[in-house]
């Protein structure tokens, strides 16, 4: 039997590769759109979703009524607990999906999420926020929070102190901005004020220097006559000049 060439001899296993690869493809697509295709849970009235029970009911509710609260100064702030999340998901992840789908309208707020099986933290701040203090303020929240769960204190105690100390550091952010928006705000009128005035001054002077009628009239100037001599004198007349000699026909009396 005649043996195929070398090339011919892999022709038949193009098709199975090509499978393999597909199916590789497919299992990291999977994998990578399992955590996006879960279900999030609807935005908490309370502001407060305790899914990993870490918190007592009386301590649940006061942390709640502290939050909505704040709330009415246009500061949101959630705190959402899991002891576990299904996919391999991390707290940072959901934390970032939270925050896309309960702040649709946007606004001032964040997402404070804590994931028992890594004991992590994790906060996500609205970008409006984080455009007008920057993303290292809520960042040192997660830092703190980690630290006391370092140190032994009592897991419901961290819980609240951080979604506590999460609000505070929001407050006085938008705070401090919106004080120094306001002391911005006369300044802004006053500098425009400045310049309509040095711009109407330099106008003024430009038109009493250009004459103002003369931009809509003709100039009220005689033109330079110019005068050539004829004759040989320098004033010698005009075209029709007529000379006469001797008398000129008039009787003395």
């Amino acid at each position: 039997m005649t043996p195929l060439p070398r090339g011919i001899r892999w022709f038949p296993a193009i098709p199975l590769l090509a499978a393999m690869l597909w199916l590789t493809g497919m299992t990291i697509a999977t994998g990578q759109t399992t955590a996006d295709d879960q279900e999030l849970p609807p935005r908490p009235e309370g502001f407060v979703l305790d899914e990993g029970g870490f918190l007592d009911t009386s301590r649940a509710e006061r942390l709640s009524q502290y939050l909505t609260d704040a709330s009415k100064n246009d500061i949101r702030v959630f705190l959402v607990t899991y002891a576990d999340l299904p996919g391999g998901e991390v707290a940072g992840g959901r934390a970032t999906r939270l925050m896309r789908a309960w702040f649709p309208e946007g606004g001032y707020g964040a997402v404070l999420i804590f994931l028992e099986s890594d004991r992590r933290f994790a906060v996500v701040a609205h970008p409006d926020f984080e455009r007008i203090r920057g993303e290292r303020s809520v960042k040192l929240v997660s830092d703190r929070a980690e630290k006391a769960l370092a140190r032994n204190i009592p897991l419901a105690v961290v819980l609240r102190e951080a979604a506590m100390d999460l609000e505070y550091e929001m407050r006085q952010s938008l705070r401090e901005y919106r004080h120094a928006e306001s002391r911005r705000t006369p300044l802004l009128i006053g500098g425009g004020l400045l310049t309509l005035a040095f711009a109407g001054s330099i106008l003024f002077f430009a038109i009493h220097r250009m004459r103002l009628q003369n931009l809509f009239d003709k100039a009220r100037t005689f033109p330079i006559t110019r005068m050539e001599p004829r004759l040989g004198g320098v004033m010698s007349g005009g075209h029709s000049a007529v000379s006469r000699c001797g008398p000129t026909g008039k009787t003395p009396g």
